[in-house]
């Protein structure tokens, strides 16, 4: 489960309990932090808390998603993923960190992880599998 806090997240509390009822094993958001309430709910309920960050602004996630400028769709990031994430490893401690978007520092090979894992990738580099 995914939530963009660039929109009204009161509109999203009755489908994140819902999800939570269901037994979603993750709620991820992105473009902001969470309300307290939603943070409760989710550590309730036993599921794992995700943040899309671009620096080290959430140290109440589980694991965190850095994303940077190579990325598409809401893209919140500032700077390139290379240059954001030494910072957010170095914040995130013993967390899990996920980069996440374009990839790539013009020295090596630029992929979106998923289209790699698609059937429509193939005949897609084995090493990239």
């Amino acid at each position: 489960m995914n939530y963009i806090l660039a929109f009204p997240f009161a509109e999203g509390e009755a489908s994140l309990q819902a999800a939570l009822d269901a037994g979603a094993p993750a709620v991820q958001f992105s473009w902001g932090l969470p309300p307290k309430e939603a943070i409760s709910a989710i550590r309730a309920a036993g599921a794992k808390l995700g943040m899309q960050v671009t620096s080290a602004e959430s140290a109440r996630a589980d694991y965190l998603v850095c994303q940077g400028t190579e990325a598409g769709g809401h893209v919140q990031a500032t700077r390139g993923l290379y240059e954001a994430l030494p910072n957010v490893l170095e914040e995130a401690k013993q967390k899990p960190v996920i980069a996440s978007g374009g990839i790539g520092n013009g020295e090596g090979i630029r992929m979106d992880t998923q289209h790699t894992k698609r059937q429509s990738s193939r005949p897609t580099h084995k090493r990239l599998r």
